[in-house]
């Protein structure tokens, strides 16, 4: 489970995947129908020090009904004294156990067992692929219809091991390659070789077994699980978040048509597109000004005074660049330094 250990501004994906994601479940509710409002929708995810995104999640939605899950003790004492509302629940707590008795943990918490539900698993450990995406499968076969499930897992190919002083690239991916069978357990794609091992590529390996735990998750079960938004970002770490809707296999197309999701820049359209969020610009304060003025207008070549960030950013166009910054730019943080 997340110990939310480095702050939002020193994770501007995190932050641009955050606000992905709330727009996502913004334009749910709009367009909700009777399975998939998400107005009384209770939010369980691991809060953190802070639980900014229990906090964010409710200025964004007014959820009245929240629960943080934490299994750090020290982390959880901060939760006490940090606790931003009222309506969010701290539970000390492993997430396995917590799903193992979920709906216990709900009626604890007076909250219905057919409650909508919007949970988000947010992983920080790489050695525990196997078991996320296991927990991943309980929540799908506990889920209601309607329900979102989100999970983020760690894609970051170092963490599969370095090349070693003399070692060829060819061992150093082999070697590879047996750490990230054993991480994945039960869930290895058939098409896994030693080039999904490679930074570029490992997020994608690794969307393949969660495709197969859901898919797996959902067999014969009458139910679907609607990936919605598929992101991979990198702030030191690469990370991949899965966002997808639980929903009965003949009203899946219902869903589409009366949320027009479809039409949404950033639908993941099935089990094939990630939103490479780690492909954004990193830009200062002053590089985002200049830019803001030159989207404004239009324009699709950088200012003459940022053409030194076609090499900061390591792009062949500027065009390219400036597409990256225009896509995700109503989420880039804003951040400030505050005297309090």
């Amino acid at each position: 489970m997340s110990v939310q250990a480095f702050s939002y501004q020193l994770r501007p994906g995190k932050f641009i995947d955050r606000g992905l994601f709330i727009e996502l479940l913004q334009l749910l509710d709009r367009h909700s129908t009777r399975t998939t409002s998400l107005r009384d929708a209770v939010y369980i995810g691991f809060g953190g020090p802070c639980m900014e995104d229990h906090r964010a999640l409710h200025a964004a939605l007014g959820l009245s009904k929240m629960i943080s899950i934490e299994n750090d003790a020290t982390v959880f004492l901060q939760q006490q004294f940090n606790r931003p509302l009222r309506e969010i629940s701290c539970i000390q707590i492993d997430a396995k156990d917590f799903v193992d008795e979920f709906d216990a943990h709900l009626r604890n918490h007076s909250i219905s067992t057919t409650a909508r539900k919007i949970i988000w698993f947010d992983y920080e450990r790489a050695d525990e692929v196997a078991g996320q995406l296991q927990s991943l499968q309980s929540l799908i076969g506990l889920a209601n219809e309607g329900d979102v499930i989100r999970l983020t897992v760690n894609a970051q190919a170092s963490a599969l091991g370095n090349l070693r002083d003399g070692e060829q690239e060819t061992s150093l991916r082999a070697r590879r390659l047996v750490k990230l069978r054993d991480h994945l357990g039960d869930f290895v794609p058939a098409d896994l070789s030693e080039d999904s091992t490679k930074g570029k590529t490992l997020p994608a390996a690794i969307h393949s077994a969660i495709k197969l735990a859901a898919l797996a998750a959902t067999s014969r079960s009458g139910k679907t699980f609607l990936p919605l938004l598929t992101v991979s970002y990198a702030d030191g770490q690469t990370m991949l978040t899965v966002t997808g809707i639980v929903l009965e296999d003949d009203h899946v197309k219902p869903f589409l048509d009366a949320t027009g999701i479809k039409k949404w820049p950033f639908y993941a359209d099935g089990w094939d597109k990630i939103e490479k969020v780690s492909a954004a610009p990193f830009l200062t304060l002053r590089e985002r000004m200049h830019l803001d003025q030159a989207v404004m207008g239009g324009r699709n070549r950088l200012p003459a005074k940022l053409d030194y960030l076609k090499s900061v950013q390591k792009v062949e166009a500027e065009g390219e660049l400036v597409k990256l910054y225009r896509r995700y730019q109503r989420f880039f943080p804003r951040f400030q330094h505050v005297e309090m």
